[in-house]
């Protein structure tokens, strides 16, 4: 496994998949691999997900 570097991790599993026969199944693994990072609680992260820890980055602010 790559650690907590993005990066490395996307190489990692793009290494692991290819060859690939066409650029669909690039998307869905890519996809796949997209969703588990941002889903599977990390250590490093205080135990929370990348996609907890870019939720106030994402939620536009709201007018008052």
């Amino acid at each position: 496994m790559a650690g907590t570097d993005p990066n490395a991790y996307f190489q990692d599993v793009i290494a692991r998949v290819f060859p690939v026969t066409n650029l669909d199944d690039v998307n869905v693994w890519l996809a796949l691999a997209n969703n588990i990072w941002n889903t599977t609680p990390q250590p490093d992260r205080g135990g929370r997900t990348a996609a907890e820890l870019s939720s106030h980055w994402r939620t536009p602010a709201r007018p008052k």
